[in-house]
């Protein structure tokens, strides 16, 4: 050979020394990414037959070092029986590592924010051998992609609408604040008022329906009824007391009542007997 042909060997020999650990950087699961919408992507993990035989010998390589079998000491257990005794455990722990890591991977890399996984991989009761090879796929609903250019805000005026102080506001904001931080007292002698609330067992007889509702007189509303004038009904009336009120069906309520459905559209006889009112 001459000293020509032993230069080009050695820089081939360097060439490859060199790429040798860009090589091994790039050993690992074939993961793929592809949005299906704008919403939507689909992360795709292939995992090869060689990449997982390795990884399957280091896994048992370790749990070999660290567990403890009887009639063994720690780390001297033979490697054979390790495999046997905890084959199930180390497939599912190294199918769940692989797919669990390349997949966090993916997402960091591609700036996913995932709101929901609508199909992902049974990693616990995963088909896989060793000498196999594994693909896991999931579904993801993602937030999307807004790309906004400086021309597509800037510039842009918000109108601010001006808040006035008024008495009345200010008057309705004390009374608000007062209802929230109130204490309740049974209300006695006086009768129910319009701020009242009253807790009543309510029925329709048509309908043989019945339940127990809270409501505040002045909403003119009990339940999935709306009552005119129930205020001068409940005047006077306390716990024990029964009265009886004209209602009808709100609109909406008969979908999610179908129990109620007959009495859309038409007026119906309510009966409440008041259990509370403070």
């Amino acid at each position: 050979m001459s000293e020509t042909d032993e230069n080009d060997a050695d820089r081939a020999a360097d060439v490859a020394d060199a790429e040798a650990p860009e090589q091994e950087a790039e050993k690992g699961p074939t993961v793929t990414v592809e949005r299906t919408g704008p919403c939507e992507c689909v992360i795709r993990i292939e995992a090869d037959a060689d990449y997982l035989r390795e990884r399957y010998q280091d896994e048992l390589a370790t749990l070999q070092e660290t567990v403890k079998l009887p009639g063994f000491r720690q780390g001297h257990a033979p490697v054979g029986l390790v495999e046997r005794r905890m084959a199930s455990a180390l497939r599912t722990d190294l199918i769940s590592s692989v797919a669990t890591e390349a997949y966090e991977q993916a997402v960091e890399e591609h700036d996913l924010t995932v709101v929901n996984e609508a199909e992902a991989p049974d990693l616990e009761n995963f088909a896989w051998e060793p000498g196999q090879p594994a693909e896991f796929v999931y579904r993801c609903e993602v937030l999307p992609e807004v790309a906004l250019e400086e021309g597509d805000y800037k510039g842009l005026k918000v109108e601010v609408p001006a808040l006035e102080a008024t008495a009345e506001l200010q008057q309705r904001e004390v009374e608000r604040f007062a209802q929230q931080f109130a204490t309740w007292e049974e209300v006695k002698g006086a009768g129910i008022d319009w701020d009242d609330y009253v807790e009543a067992a309510v029925s329709v007889p048509e309908a043989d329906w019945a339940e127990t509702i809270g409501f505040y007189p002045r909403s003119e509303r009990v339940g999935p009824f709306a009552v005119e004038g129930i205020k001068g009904v409940l005047v006077g009336a306390g716990a024990g007391d029964e009265v009886e009120v004209e209602g009808e069906l709100l609109e909406g309520e008969a979908g999610r009542r179908p129990e109620l459905e007959s009495l859309a559209g038409s007026k119906v006889r309510l009966k409440l007997s008041v259990q509370h009112a403070a």
